[in-house]
C-alpha cells in the first residue's frame, strides 16, 4: 500500500510533507496514518489571514492540529513582514513565499543563502507579536469588517453575501 511505501521512503531518511493542507482530500484519519513529517498550510488560507478573521483561526487551528499529531507546519504564502511577524505568535515557525525568495535557479542558491545568512533575522523581535496579539489582530479584523459592512449598507450598496446583512 501507499502508507508501507512511505514508512519504507521515511526509513530512509527522507522527510516527507503533505503539501497544500486544509485543502482537497485532506482527511484527519487519513493524515494520522501518513508518515509525513511536515504538514504544508496551504497559501490561499495564509495569504488572507491578515484581513480575514476566518483564515486567521484556520491557520491557528491548523498548526494546533499539527501539533496534536506531532508535525511541524509550513505556512505558503508568506508574502510580507506582518504575515512572518504573525505566524510565530501563532506557534508556526517554518515558512514559504515570495517575501522569503522568490524562485530561483538551483544554481543560484548558494549564494542566496549567504545573502539571507548576512541579513538581520526577519522579523525582528520588535516585529513579532506576541501571543496576547493574535487576538487582537483578529478583533481589529472582525471590527474592520463590520464598519465596511456598514459602509455598503448607508451607501446604499446591494449585499448578496447573507452574512453581509447581518451589522448587529
Amino acid at each position: 500500500t501507499t502508507i508501507r511505501q512511505l514508512d519504507q521512503i521515511r526509513a530512509l531518511g527522507v522527510t516527507l510533507a503533505v503539501d497544500d493542507f486544509g485543502t482537497g482530500y485532506s482527511s484527519l484519519s487519513y493524515l494520522k496514518q501518513l508518515p509525513v513529517h511536515r504538514l504544508k498550510l496551504d497559501q490561499s488560507f495564509v495569504r488572507d489571514m491578515l484581513h480575514d478573521p476566518g483564515d486567521m483561526e484556520i491557520v491557528e487551528s491548523v498548526v494546533h492540529l499539527s501539533q496534536a499529531f506531532d508535525r511541524e507546519v509550513i505556512a505558503e504564502g508568506v508574502e510580507t513582514l506582518e504575515h512572518a511577524a504573525l505566524l510565530p505568535a501563532l506557534d508556526c515557525r517554518l515558512g514559504q513565499g515570495y517575501g522569503i525568495a522568490r524562485p530561483m535557479p538551483a544554481d543560484d542558491l548558494p549564494g542566496w543563502m549567504d545573502e539571507w545568512a548576512n541579513q538581520p533575522p526577519w522579523p525582528t523581535a520588535e516585529q513579532t507579536w506576541g501571543r496576547h496579539d493574535v487576538q487582537l489582530v483578529v478583533a481589529a479584523q472582525s471590527y474592520l469588517r463590520w464598519i465596511d459592512q456598514v459602509a455598503r449598507v448607508l451607501e446604499g450598496a446591494e449585499t448578496t453575501d447573507p452574512e453581509d446583512r447581518d451589522i448587529s
